[in-house]
């Protein structure tokens, strides 16, 4: 039974799934939200078969969950255009 669901196809479309959230994921929390409902209505207004509706939910919640989970603020742009005090030699500091 479950063989019959992992199609290449099928795959391939939860793979969708995943690249969405991962999407969201980089915009911020808010879209990654709005990511997850939208995909979960479209699995539940779209799919009618239970086992692959229970398997591509699964799939849309835990691609959340993992990229809620390492979402990681990336560096700021501006701390890195101004020298570190340690950059400078004693000599360039004084002519500041």
């Amino acid at each position: 039974m479950i063989a019959a669901i992992l199609t290449v196809p099928v795959l391939l479309y939860q793979l969708l799934f995943v690249v969405i959230m991962y999407l969201a994921s980089r915009v911020g929390p808010k879209t990654m939200v709005v990511a997850l409902v939208a995909s979960l209505a479209w699995t539940v207004t779209h799919l009618f078969f239970p086992p692959l509706a229970v398997f591509q939910s699964l799939v849309i919640v835990g691609s959340y969950l993992w990229f809620r989970h390492n979402r990681k603020p990336g560096p700021s742009a501006a701390p890195a255009l101004l020298p570190k005090p340690q950059d400078t030699t004693p000599a360039e500091r004084e002519r500041d």
